[in-house]
Order: C-alpha cells, then sequence, then structure tokens
C-alpha cells in the first residue's frame, strides 16, 4: 500500500519511500485520494487549493520502526548520485 499524505503547499514531506507530489489538490491530488478512497479528507480544509498531496511509493520489506515520515517547512536537498554520501 502507498502513503499519502496531504500538507500544506509551503511543506515538503519526506519519507522512506520515492515521491510523487501534486501541488493542486484539487486535479490530480484529488484522484489519488479518491483512488485510495480517502476523499474525505478534504472535509478538513476550507480551501484545497492550499493542500499539496504527497504520494509515496511502496518500499521493500522493512520493520516498521525503520519507517519514517516527516512533514514540515523544510528545506529539501536532493542528490541521487550512488556514489556521494552527504
Amino acid at each position: 500500500m502507498a502513503l499519502v499524505v496531504t500538507i500544506p503547499v509551503s511543506w515538503h514531506a519526506a519519507s522512506n519511500g520515492i515521491e510523487k507530489r501534486y501541488d493542486n489538490a484539487s486535479k490530480e491530488g484529488r484522484r489519488v485520494l479518491e483512488r485510495h478512497g480517502i476523499e474525505w479528507f478534504f472535509d478538513f480544509y476550507e480551501n484545497p487549493e492550499e493542500v499539496s498531496v504527497s504520494e509515496f511509493e511502496q518500499t521493500p520489506r522493512i520493520s516498521s520502526y525503520l519507517y519514517a515520515i516527516c512533514a514540515g517547512p523544510y528545506k529539501v536537498i536532493s542528490d541521487n548520485d550512488p556514489m556521494y554520501v552527504p
């Protein structure tokens, strides 16, 4: 099962899986929530335009205590070079 997170547009989310982010929750983001049967979650927001949806791909099997999700007004730095360790 994929992890789906709704957050304010100005926030970023990070997890163990690869992220697909949909900034406009009223278009593709809404379809993601509908596909998972949780479109009711938009009832908590006055304006869906202020919400982004982050969908994370399923990870390989790992222990539950190793799985993480973090969200907040963070700066994001990405580097996919396997030879570089930050």
